[in-house]
């Protein structure tokens, strides 16, 4: 049910919207956010999948970029986290960048922890070395 309000208030959202001509630089952004929108949702389904399957650590998945990889570790992480401190799920809300430096990646998007008390949004940090999460800083 909430995929379908989602389409739908997408589909309603489009309606809206005037067309306009396209730029070249307007058609690069597009590519760059859906670029962003697809690592986000490959990564957070292998976390989730791992996660349900009871892995303690990620494991990088050796058919995915090593971006999505890097969402996934830090998608688990918070899994993790939210599970110990009594919550029920951790949804990605948007990756925001995926920055390569050096060894680590570093992954800042918008995540929700649900508890039996309500929600708590956040905005994530998470450095990634190795597939493996080295810090994770939420505010």
């Amino acid at each position: 049910m909430k995929k379908f309000l989602s389409v739908a208030s997408a589909g309603l959202l489009s309606k809206g919207v005037q067309a306009q001509p396209v730029s070249a630089k307007d058609d690069d952004v597009a590519k760059a956010i859906a670029g962003i929108v697809a690592i986000g949702i490959i990564g957070a389904a292998i976390a989730d999948h791992q996660h349900k399957s009871g892995h303690d650590v990620y494991s990088a998945h050796p058919r995915v970029h090593p971006d999505e990889n890097a969402v996934g570790a830090c998608m688990h992480h918070g899994k993790r986290l939210v599970e110990k401190a009594g919550g029920n799920y951790f949804q990605l809300d948007n990756v925001d960048r995926v920055d390569v430096q050096g060894a680590d990646t570093v992954v800042v998007f918008e995540a929700t922890g649900f508890y039996d008390f309500g929600a708590k949004s956040s905005v994530v940090r998470c450095t990634v070395r190795n597939s493996q999460v080295v810090a994770f800083d939420y505010s």
